[in-house]
């Protein structure tokens, strides 16, 4: 319910001044260019549905590994601390005990666990839809998708428990122990064994990149904004990174993956584009007008999730 409110908020708050007439072309070509964050709307909930079915089918490849699924996450989390204890970083016992003295502190960050990650996620696009070129905004979406396949990978090939499950080593599964898991943590498509990488940090930490980024040093905000993106940049995938290992569902390593992976995606992110002429053949399908910028041509960027690419002889990527 929250997501949609948000999403919903945001397609209204990215609407734009009627350009054409209805009778000038067809409801969803109409629709579409009155709402363009419709269409970031529909890419995010692909980006979601094809991770979530990305962890299923991750959970469906037993074959592939040695051993049963559980023998083999467990294994590899305890291969995760051995390396941090080698690195001197294996601390996550110290920090859930200390939270688990102070039960109201607990409680914070097993509902930030739970409800924030994807709401926090989908406030992120639409502030940042409305705030930054279209230019600077499909990077980073696409960026997303990417990071969600690289993942998918990871943890296809190299599932790991969360600490949650090593009750030998003193984890508690604090969310589920106190009821306060959520939608996201509970649905028929969760793989239990898919925390590393971390998305909940690596999503957090790119979102207060991007913040910090655009919103304090690429910008002509004020001064006292650019300190408050600045501090809230920090401030966000700090409290994420508390969220995860006091809760018992991340290791360190998990998190610092889990960051890594999002800024390579960032990186590859025009991967993306092989699926563009898609896009463009099912527009040309369904008879719906680009969503332009009035006064934009075909030789600068345009407000579709995939783009920079050439089609047509006399078209050109900006």
């Amino acid at each position: 319910m929250l997501v949609t409110c948000i999403l919903s908020l945001g397609v209204y708050i990215n609407r734009r001044k009627h350009r054409t007439k209805l009778h000038d072309e067809n409801r969803l070509s109409f629709l579409i260019n009155r709402y363009p964050f419709l269409l970031e709307v529909v890419y995010l909930l692909l980006t979601y549905w094809i991770y979530e079915l990305s962890r299923l089918v991750a959970l469906a490849l037993p074959a592939i590994r040695e051993g049963s699924l559980v023998d083999t996450a467990r294994k590899n989390a305890l291969s995760l601390i051995n390396l941090e204890q080698l690195l001197g970083m294996y601390h996550e016992p110290y920090l859930q005990h200390f939270f688990l003295q102070h039960p109201t502190l607990l409680g914070i960050v097993n509902r930030v666990y739970s409800y924030i990650h994807i709401p926090g996620t989908c406030t992120f696009f639409v502030w940042f839809f409305k705030t930054q070129e279209f230019k600077d905004y499909a990077p980073v979406r696409r960026a997303l998708s990417v990071g969600n396949w690289i993942a998918f990978f990871v943890f296809t090939f190299w599932p790991c428990m969360p600490p949650r499950f090593l009750t030998d080593f003193g984890f508690i599964d604090t969310v589920h122990v106190n009821g306060n898991a959520s939608v996201w943590t509970t649905n028929s498509l969760t793989n239990q064994y898919a925390a590393m990488p971390s998305l909940h940090f690596g999503y957090s930490f790119f979102i207060g990149f991007n913040i910090v980024r655009f919103g304090a040093i690429k910008t002509k905000n004020p001064w006292y904004l650019r300190i408050f993106y600045f501090l809230f940049g920090l401030f966000y995938p700090s409290l994420l990174l508390v969220a995860i290992v006091a809760t018992g569902n991340h290791f360190y390593l998990d998190a610092v993956v889990g960051g890594i992976l999002i800024l390579l995606a960032l990186l590859c992110n025009r991967f993306i584009l092989v699926f563009y002429p898609i896009q463009v053949r099912l527009f040309r399908l369904l008879k719906i007008r680009e969503p332009h910028e009035e006064g934009e041509t075909e030789t600068k960027e345009q407000l579709l999730p995939l783009h920079n690419v050439e089609l047509e002889p006399h078209s050109s990527s900006a």
